[in-house]
């Protein structure tokens, strides 16, 4: 198998209930936070989230949800954090960087951020509050929620693609953790939905202009794993896709980042990394996945004692899922 070399991302936005996740023997995990939230009355004063990390430019980029919490109650919007090594991580003078344009009864969540035709391209989830959204004839009872797409030429200052309806939407609330990636001509969504039987399935579908986009095929979710699974991603890496999700043990009440790879991202296999004894997560679900020359870095949300949520990192070395 040709080695994991790309910058790969980890499904999604968690915000946990425990301030650190089981030891696991094969991940080390790192003692200084990788990005911390701001001060109190900031815009990302209560958590950061829903990571995606990319190389530009000489940098790695880190794109994130930053989550206020006040009086008015949880508000989200996207900032960015540069770092020379994936370690120590700066935060934009300017965030918020996108702050999406929303209603007093909406909210904003789970941005995927990828780099295509010379752009930088984020979908994300808009949610209505089921209790304060305002009722119409067709929804009266129910909360919608859709994805939108936006893209920048840098980075720092984005356009909403106004008129874009992606496959992505429900009339009950849902949280939608999308998956976004570029594949030569074409982008590439993913994401996990409740099917019609009432079971779960891993969604796909492709657009090679990012306006209109192909009728979704899907996989069971039982098909992957047997467990409860969540906060899909999908990413190509060489002659191979790697697929990363969180897994819920119920027997054990536990909380797992698993990765699997496959050759026509349909059969999936048990290599790479070992599973990564996650803290429970309620909100906020989004580790990020890093392949390195060396190894594998993982970014996850950990609430700490103050209930705000911190980004940590932990690292496992190749030698622990590669063979010599």
């Amino acid at each position: 198998m040709k080695a994991l070399a790309l910058a790969v991302c980890l499904c999604p936005l968690v915000a946990v209930a425990a301030s650190e996740p089981a030891k696991s023997s094969a991940w080390h995990i790192e003692s200084q936070f990788a990005l911390a939230p701001g001060m109190i009355g900031e815009w990302d004063d209560w958590a950061i989230a829903s990571p995606t990390i990319l190389k530009f430019a000489g940098k790695w980029w880190m794109f994130y949800e930053g989550v206020m919490f006040d009086e008015s109650g949880v508000r989200s919007a996207f900032g960015i954090a540069q770092s020379k090594d994936g370690l120590a991580w700066q935060k934009h003078s300017q965030n918020p960087l996108f702050a999406p344009a929303l209603s007093d009864t909406q909210s904003c969540s789970s941005p995927s951020v990828t780099r295509w035709r010379d752009a930088f391209w984020v979908v994300y989830t808009v949610s209505e509050d089921p209790f304060h959204a305002a009722p119409t004839e067709s929804n009266a009872d129910e909360a919608p929620v859709t994805a939108r797409l936006a893209r920048s030429e840098d980075g720092l200052i984005w356009r909403e693609m106004a008129g874009v309806r992606l496959p992505i939407f429900s009339k009950i609330p849902y949280p939608f953790r999308p998956c976004l990636y570029a594949e030569g001509d074409t982008l590439q969504l993913w994401w996990i939905e409740p099917t019609n039987e009432g079971d779960h399935a891993l969604f796909h579908s492709v657009s090679r202009d990012g306006e209109k986009w192909s009728a979704p095929n899907q996989q069971p979710a039982k098909e992957i794993d047997a467990r409860e699974i969540c906060c899909a991603r999908v990413y190509p890496s060489g002659n191979y896709y790697i697929l990363s999700y969180v897994a819920y043990d119920e027997k054990r009440q536990q909380y797992s980042l698993v990765t699997k790879i496959s050759r026509d991202a349909r059969s999936w296999s048990a290599q790479g990394p070992p599973e990564f004894p996650l803290p429970s997560h309620f909100a906020h679900p989004t580790p990020w996945l890093l392949f390195e020359n060396g190894g594998a870095r993982l970014f996850y949300s950990a609430q700490q004692r103050d209930n705000t949520q911190h980004l940590r990192s932990a690292y496992c070395e190749k030698k622990a899922y590669a063979s010599p």
